[in-house]
C-alpha cells in the first residue's frame, strides 16, 4: 500500500526558569540548543502520536485508521527554531482531513504531549547572579553575587502567535551559525531596562554566557566594580556586548 508522507511546521517558544523568575526564550535563541532539544523527541513506540486519535473528539475520527503515524521533532530553518512533525497517511489526505489533523496537533500540542514536554529541561546549569545589599557599618551599597540553577524548556503551544501549517517541500538549511568570539558581541536588551547598575550588570553577564562566553562575563563585571562612574561603567559593558 502506498504512503502517503506530510510535514508539518509549527511555531514555539522557550523558557529559561531562574529559582525566582522565568524569561521567554525566542526560535531564534533557540537555535543553539537544538542538540539538547532533539533529545526530547527520541524514536520511541510511546512518543508515536496518531496511537491516541481514537480516544481523542469526535472530528479528529474523521483521521483515524487515515493517518497511521506521527512523530515531532523540531527544526532549525533560516536561523529560527520551529516544530517538525512528519506525518504518514495510508491515502491521501483531504481539505477537511488536514484541518482535522492540525485540530489534533494543535489539541495535542497544547495538552497531554505538550504539557508532558515542558514538564521536561532540555538544558539546566548553574548562573551567577547579583544583588544589591546595604552595608550598615560603612552605610554604603556593595554587590552580592549569588549562584542560581537555571532550567531551559521547550514549549510546542503558547497563547500568543500559535501557528501550524502544512509544509509541501524540505526548506533550505541556514549557514552555521558564526563564532561570536571571533566575529563580534552578543546582543543584549538594556533599552528600556531598570537602569540601575547592577542590574545591567547582570542582563549583560548573562547575555555573555549564554553566548558562551562566561570568562568574558566575569572579567566585565570586575571591570564594571572597579569603575570611577557610571558613564564608564557603561561605556565598559557596551565593549562586551551589542547593546538593543
Amino acid at each position: 500500500m502506498k504512503q502517503y508522507k506530510y510535514t508539518v511546521k509549527g511555531t514555539i517558544l522557550g523558557s529559561r526558569c531562574y529559582e525566582s523568575y522565568t524569561e521567554d526564550m525566542t526560535p531564534e535563541e533557540m537555535v543553539e540548543y537544538m542538540e539538547e532539544i532533539s533529545t526530547l523527541f527520541p524514536r520511541d513506540p510511546e512518543d508515536e502520536l496518531a496511537q491516541y486519535i481514537w480516544e481523542t473528539g469526535e472530528r479528529d475520527s474523521l483521521i483515524h485508521g487515515v493517518v497511521t503515524e506521527i512523530w515531532v521533532g523540531v527544526k532549525n530553518i533560516k536561523g529560527t527554531l520551529y516544530s517538525w512533525t512528519e506525518v504518514t497517511a495510508n491515502r491521501e489526505l483531504t481539505e477537511i482531513e488536514k484541518d482535522a489533523l492540525l485540530d489534533y496537533l494543535t489539541g495535542q500540542f497544547s495538552d497531554g504531549y505538550g504539557e508532558g514536554l515542558e514538564q521536561q529541561e532540555f538544558n539546566s546549569y548553574t548562573d551567577t547572579d547579583v544583588s544589591e545589599e546595604w552595608d550598615e557599618e560603612e552605610q554604603e551599597t556593595y554587590m552580592e553575587e549569588y549562584e542560581v540553577r537555571v532550567d531551559m524548556y521547550l514549549h510546542l503551544w503558547q497563547s500568543k502567535n500559535f501557528h501550524l501549517e502544512f509544509v509541501d517541500a524540505e526548506e533550505e538549511e541556514p549557514k552555521k551559525k558564526v563564532n561570536l568570539e571571533k566575529s563580534g558581541k552578543p546582543k543584549c536588551k538594556l533599552i528600556g531596562e531598570d537602569g540601575n547598575i547592577f542590574n545591567l550588570i547582570g542582563i549583560a553577564a548573562r547575555a555573555l554566557r549564554r553566548a558562551g562566553l562566561s570568562a568574558k562575563a566575569d572579567e566585565m563585571s570586575n571591570k564594571v566594580m572597579h569603575s570611577g562612574s557610571y558613564s564608564e561603567a557603561l561605556s565598559i559593558i557596551m565593549e562586551y556586548v551589542e547593546v538593543e
